[in-house]
């Protein structure tokens, strides 16, 4: 099967995105001026990720591939996406522990949450008394 990623995905195409990431049970709140980049085989979501501003910061938000398509490259081919958008901007991430060579693979690092931004240190914090394994990440322009 042949997978090709897009984004940042508009129009139509755009709740479709949505509603894949709704399906995978990614229930966070999603604003109007969130960027999408996803993966399709064919005409169908089998893949995406989220870029949000939050707090006048960016952040890579609910990266999920369909499950029986895991373990594809489909997470490497969006996060391609993701580099070249990110480009020279600072973004961040809070991704589960087990994640961080793969997000390092684009430039992450992982921080000390007391050099994230106070929302992101909360949001992690959150996480993690809900039993979550998660990190805070940043990629710097300066680190690529």
């Amino acid at each position: 099967m042949e997978v090709l990623t897009a984004g940042p995905v508009i129009g139509p195409a755009r709740e479709m995105v949505v509603a894949f990431l709704r399906a995978e049970g990614y229930s966070q709140p999603i604003q109007p001026v969130d960027e999408f980049f996803a993966a399709w085989a064919g005409s169908e979501v089998v893949g995406a990720v989220r870029l949000a501003a939050e707090n006048g910061v960016i952040v890579l938000r609910g990266m999920r591939v369909r499950d029986d398509l895991r373990h594809r490259g489909i997470g490497r081919q969006l996060l391609g996406r993701l580099d070249d958008a990110i480009g020279k901007t600072t973004c961040w991430c809070i991704p589960y522990g087990w994640l961080t060579d793969f997000y390092a693979t684009i430039g992450f690092k992982v921080v000390a949450v007391g050099d994230a931004p106070a929302f992101l240190a909360e949001r992690q914090m959150g996480y993690v008394q809900q039993g979550l394994n998660v990190v805070i990440m940043v990629r710097r322009p300066t680190w690529r």
